[in-house]
C-alpha cells in the first residue's frame, strides 16, 4: 500500500507541478450542521494514507454561515498552532472546492506568512485548481494523482460527517422531544436529521412527519403539540 501511495503522490507532484512529493497531504472540508453550525474537518494523508489520529475538527461560530470565511479560519486555526508548536507542515493543502475556496485559504495562509502548496478540487466535474492558474488542471479519470486527491476528500467529508452523527446523538439526547411518550434518542436523531431542530419538528405538519417516523407517531407528536403550546 506504501508503494502504491508514494506512485500515487509522485503522479501528484508531477500533475500539479509541485517543487516536491507531497508526502503528507492535509485536506478541508467544510460542512453545515442543522443549518445553523458550522464545522471544518480537517484530515491527514502522509505517503497516500489516512493518519486518523492526525484528524482535527474546527466548530466556526458565524451568525451567518460562509464557506469561504469558514475555511479562512480554519486554515489560521490550523497553522498557527502548526507553526507554534513546531509541527511539521503539509507537502500539499487541499481544499474541497473551486476558485473561491482556494483563495480564501490561501489568504488566510498569506495573513499567517505562511507559504505552502495548495489546491482546490472542485466536486462538479472534479476540476483542480491551483494557484496562479485561472484554468483548472485536467487529469484523466484513471490518474493516480487524481484519486488521492478524491480520497482526501471524501475522508475529510465523511469525517465531518460523522462528527455531526455524535453532534446530533448528543443533541438527540437533550432534545424536549424526547418528552412525548415512546420517542427515543433514535427517533429524535431521525427527526432532527430530518427538519432541522426542534422548533421545526414541532411546527411541521402530520404529513411530513409520518413520511419519516410513520403515522401513529406523526399524531403523537401533533397531539403532544396541542397540549403543550
Amino acid at each position: 500500500a506504501r508503494e502504491a501511495g508514494e506512485k500515487a503522490t509522485l503522479a501528484l507532484a508531477k500533475a500539479l507541478d509541485l517543487d516536491r512529493r507531497p508526502g503528507r497531504i492535509e485536506c478541508f472540508d467544510i460542512s453545515h450542521f442543522q443549518g445553523a453550525e458550522t464545522y471544518a474537518s480537517c484530515v491527514v494523508f502522509v505517503d497516500g494514507e489516512p493518519k486518523n489520529d492526525e484528524y482535527r475538527v474546527f466548530k466556526i461560530d458565524r451568525p451567518i454561515p460562509d464557506d469561504f470565511a469558514s475555511i479562512a479560519e480554519a486554515v489560521v486555526r490550523r497553522y498557527a498552532r502548526v507553526r507554534d508548536e513546531n509541527g511539521p507542515m503539509p507537502d500539499l493543502l487541499l481544499i474541497d472546492g473551486g476558485k473561491g475556496q482556494l483563495s480564501a485559504a490561501l489568504g488566510a495562509l498569506d495573513r499567517l506568512g505562511i507559504e505552502l502548496p495548495a489546491a482546490g478540487l472542485a466536486k462538479r466535474e472534479e476540476q483542480v485548481f491551483v494557484p496562479g492558474r485561472s484554468a483548472p488542471v485536467v487529469l484523466a479519470r484513471r490518474n493516480a494523482g487524481l484519486k488521492l486527491l478524491q480520497r482526501a476528500r471524501d475522508e475529510a467529508h465523511r469525517f465531518g460527517l460523522k462528527h455531526h452523527r455524535r453532534a446530533r446523538g448528543k443533541a438527540a439526547l437533550k432534545s424536549p422531544l424526547l418528552a412525548i411518550p415512546g420517542l427515543g434518542p433514535g427517533r429524535v436523531r431521525k427527526l432532527l436529521t430530518a427538519f432541522g431542530n426542534g422548533v421545526a419538528v414541532l411546527g411541521a405538519t402530520e404529513e411530513a412527519l409520518t413520511v419519516v417516523v410513520g403515522k401513529a407517531m406523526a399524531a403523537r407528536i401533533v397531539r403532544h403539540r396541542g397540549t403543550a403550546s
